[in-house]
């Protein structure tokens, strides 16, 4: 199938300062979670625009390469093993460990996806049972509609939890972030000031500046710019 290309040019409707610099972000349900590359505490902000510091570490010099929430947890990803820090009782167990774990994903059900990239496995964690996929180099993985969506350096390729592969969709260049909301996909990089989205095309999206992190919901596109300094807030193309 060839490719097809829409430009789109959006424009940022609030821009909140953070009081950290931050390179990732996840979201729960009302609240908003940031991760600087080092230190010691994950920062959210509730649905009021109030930030607090959550602690995981006494370690400064601890580094997230990856971070997840869940209802009762962070996971945390160092590169070398994925943390699960309980919220309520401040203990944390290894759940995983590996090579160099590029990416992760945790499912509804409590679930791991592991993309070791120093393996080159995909790995999927249900419950007792163990599935790999081997020499696939992932760069980065993202969950929605009971799919995982595993962005490679050449296509996506879509897989259901137990490894079996449902799609695969050639990328228009090589980008480092995959982020998926109900079927459509964005792909973006910190090298580049836009993104591109997929709805069955490719649609090129200018945002006239560089991002380190992503995150869309039904209203919004949340966006963490290079610095890492300020929370660029757009509307959703889609609405």
């Amino acid at each position: 199938m060839p490719l097809l290309f829409v430009l789109l040019v959006i424009e940022p409707v609030k821009v909140i300062k953070l009081p950290v610099n931050c390179t990732l972000l996840a979201t729960y349900g009302n609240e908003t979670f940031f991760t600087p590359f080092v230190g010691k505490g994950i920062l959210k902000m509730d649905s009021s625009g109030i930030f607090e510091t959550l602690l995981h570490t006494e370690n400064e010099n601890y580094r997230i390469y990856d971070f997840a929430v869940t209802p009762f947890a962070f996971y945390l990803n160092d590169s070398k093993r994925i943390e699960k820090c309980y919220k309520k009782l401040g203990v944390k167990e290894i759940v995983y460990e590996g090579n160099n774990i590029s990416s992760f994903i945790v499912t509804p059900q409590d679930e791991l996806v592991v993309a070791d990239i120093g393996n080159q496995e995909l790995v999927f964690l249900n419950g007792d049972l163990i599935i790999k996929r081997k020499n696939i180099l992932i760069i980065d993985l993202d969950y929605s509609m009971e799919k995982i969506f595993a962005l490679t350096p050449g296509e996506i390729m879509v897989f259901d939890k137990y490894g079996n592969i449902l799609e695969k969709i050639k990328i228009p260049e090589r980008f480092e972030h995959i982020t998926v909301y109900n079927q459509n996909i964005y792909l973006s990089s910190r090298t580049v000031d836009y993104i591109y989205k997929w709805d069955f095309h490719w649609v090129k999206i200018e945002l006239g500046k560089k991002i380190s992190a992503l995150i869309v919901n039904e209203k919004n596109l949340l966006i963490i710019d290079e610095y890492g300094s300020n929370l660029f807030v757009y509307n959703n193309p889609e609405h």
